[in-house]
Parts: structure tokens; sequence; C-alpha cells
């Protein structure tokens, strides 16, 4: 009868299954998911940061309105109002003292002025001061010249000035001692008298 064995003569390897963890769709889902828990712990930690900084601000801002007392800014606007109304008076004022220096510089030798009358621009006057028909601001003198030639000089000065923008000259009488009387007509630039 022939022998038979149940164990073989040779042993067999039974080889074993690989044991997967999923493959690269595993390594993939991993990865997505640490990336999103990062940015959820980032953006919780930056909201915090934020609440408590809004926080601080608020406080500081309590603080300083407690400072600040309701009086003092009404005074402030008070004021403000009224720099702005200084403002415009002063881009709208004329000085006609500045222009005795003008009168000064443009005269010349052996001419001196016995009146003087000061008329203001279009806009407006001031007590004591003629309206201007030109609108410009302007000056009447009554003169005298030592000579005729001394008059020519100064009339001459005068239209030649750069600080008028006209000159006109009328009245010419000869005194007793030999000297010229004259009236003069000027009318200053608008800008000239501004404060």
């Amino acid at each position: 009868m022939p022998e038979y064995k149940f164990i073989p003569k040779t042993e067999t390897k039974i080889q074993k299954p690989k044991q997967s963890y999923g493959g690269w769709i595993t390594v993939f889902s991993l990865t997505v998911f640490i990336i999103f828990g990062s940015a959820s712990g980032g953006v919780y930690f930056y909201e915090w940061y934020l609440k408590k900084q809004i926080s601080s601000y608020n406080d500081t801002l309590q603080k300083l309105k407690s400072r600040i007392e309701i009086a003092s800014i009404s005074e402030i606007i008070n004021r403000a109002e009224d720099i702005k109304t200084a403002k415009k008076i002063l881009e709208e004022h004329s000085v006609p003292s500045a222009i005795f220096g003008i009168i000064e510089k443009n005269t010349v030798k052996n001419n001196f002025f016995t009146s003087f009358s000061f008329r203001g621009a279009q806009n407006g006057t001031a007590a004591g001061k003629q309206k201007s028909e030109s609108g410009s601001p302007g000056a009447a003198f009554k003169g005298e010249a030592k000579s005729y030639e001394d008059l020519a000089k100064q009339m001459k000065s005068f239209k030649e000035s750069d600080d008028f923008s006209g000159a006109s000259f009328s009245d010419f009488k000869l005194l007793e001692n030999g000297d010229v009387s004259y009236g003069l007509n000027l009318t200053f630039k608008n800008d000239l008298l501004k404060f």
C-alpha cells in the first residue's frame, strides 16, 4: 500500500499578503487634513489676536474721550470759525500805508506833495476814502516842482514805474516863486495793497 504522508517533503512557502496603508491617496488626504487643520488654528488665533487689539483700542479711546471735554471741542470749533473769518478779512484788506514807500521811491528830486487823498477799490471803501471809478485803488495828489524840467522828470518816473497801472498829471500852474504846481492822479495795481 502506498504510503501517504500529509507532510510534504519540501517546505512550501506561503506568501503573506502585503499590508497596504492606502497608498498615495492616504498620504494626500493626510497632508490636506494637516494643512486645513493648521489654517483653521491660525485663523482662530488671529481672530483672538484681533479681538484683543480691538479691546485695547476701545479702552484707549474711552480714556481719551474722558480727557476731552465737550466745552473744549466747542471752543476749538469757534476758534476755527474765527480764523476762517480773519483769513477772509486779511485777503480782502487793503493797506494804504504801503503806498507811502512806493511814492517815496518814485518821487524825484525837487518835487514834493502838498496834499494826498486815497481812494479805495470798487468793491468798497473805508471811512474817509473816495471810491475809485476804475475799480482799482488810487490816490490824488497836489504837488509842486522847482521847474518844468523837474516836473517832466517826475512825470517820467511815475509813468515808467511798474508799481502803478496809471498816472495822469493835470492843473499845471506857474507860481510866483517860480515853482510849478500840478495835480497827480495815480492808479495802483490791485495786488499791490493786499495785506
